[in-house]
């Protein structure tokens, strides 16, 4: 089955504020990205219907997790773990941690070497699968719209996973069960608010169409929090990988699209690859032709880049740590 033959659902309201009145920012057909009127959240209408999540993320993450080229110890040297443990164990009085949507189990592994309880779940059972077999890690293969986790934890994570989930208020709902009072939610997503995130349009790479279905910047965040319960301690736009590499691949993809309608006769540009699509992915990471000087200079720049947006609070990522009231 491809993609197109899933059924798609409009989405009429907004499931932030509820309001039903929006406008179309652009397409990706046959989807569309609709800002809400009201509180500005930007929502995925139309979208996978509901009822083909289970198929459609099966087929899309099928091979995903087979095997990578990249070595282990490679892996778990990602400056993004060192990242997140730290803000964890600023925030943590505890060492039980829950990682929900954990992939791999990579951070997880990394968690646990530093002294940490960790388990995880996921949708994937081919991720599922990696973590046990990579890690030895306890991974519950769970149902897009089953019951929550259960236990008691110290510290939950929800590291791009919250951009995915059609009902996140009723996750949230879940997961404060499973924490005491004063237990740490830490929640990242891509941050729409960025630079590149208004810039790269469908080129965005943090767009991710159709998986991404709600693009949250932390005003919405803090708001969806603090209605469901937590208090939010901590804000950053900033992730060591995720930022760098997301303004690299935009940049790519801008300017190769660029490129090849420079290249038509009639100077138009070509309509660009599915946002997310393996066509657009591996146009933005196949080698650029020329010297390694292209291809370092445009790595500095990105660098550059996403730290100076962070700087002034437009990083394209948005790290929330919260707080069970």
């Amino acid at each position: 089955m491809t993609e197109t033959q899933f059924a798609l659902e409009a989405v009429p309201t907004c499931l932030l504020c509820g309001g039903g009145s929006s406008r179309l920012l652009f397409e990706v057909a046959p989807y569309g990205y609709r800002a809400c009127a009201a509180c500005g959240l930007v929502r995925l209408s139309p979208r996978v219907a509901a009822g083909d999540l289970e198929s459609f993320y099966r087929e899309t993450y099928q091979d995903v997790y087979e095997g990578t080229s990249v070595p282990l110890d490679k892996q778990l040297a990602n400056p993004t773990f060192e990242f997140r443990a730290r803000r964890l164990a600023r925030h943590c009085k505890g060492r039980r941690f829950l990682e929900v949507g954990c992939g791999d189990g990579n951070f997880l592994a990394v968690l646990r070497s530093q002294g940490w309880e960790v388990a995880g779940t996921e949708v994937s059972e081919a991720a599922a699968r990696a973590a046990r077999e990579r890690h030895g890690i306890d991974v519950d293969v769970i149902a897009f719209r089953g019951t929550g986790p259960t236990g008691r934890w110290d510290a939950v994570g929800l590291y791009h996973v919250l951009e995915h989930l059609y009902e996140p208020r009723l996750t949230l709902k879940q997961l404060r069960e499973v924490l005491p009072m004063g237990g740490v939610l830490h929640i990242q997503v891509p941050n729409r608010r960025s630079l590149d995130g208004r810039l790269g349009g469908h080129l965005w790479w943090g767009l991710r169409c159709p998986q991404h279905v709600s693009f949250f910047e932390p005003k919405h965040l803090t708001r969806l929090l603090s209605e469901e319960g937590f208090r939010v301690v901590s804000v950053e736009t900033y992730d060591p990988w995720h930022s760098p590499g997301t303004v690299e691949i935009t940049t790519r993809s801008l300017l190769k699209s660029a490129v090849r309608g420079a290249l038509r006769p009639n100077g138009r540009l070509e309509p660009p690859p599915k946002a997310g699509s393996a066509e657009i992915e591996s146009q933005a990471t196949a080698p650029w032709p020329g010297t390694a000087l292209i291809q370092r200079g445009l790595h500095v720049f990105s660098v550059v880049v996403a730290r100076a947006q962070s700087t002034v609070g437009f990083g394209n990522v948005a790290d929330v740590i919260g707080i069970r009231t």
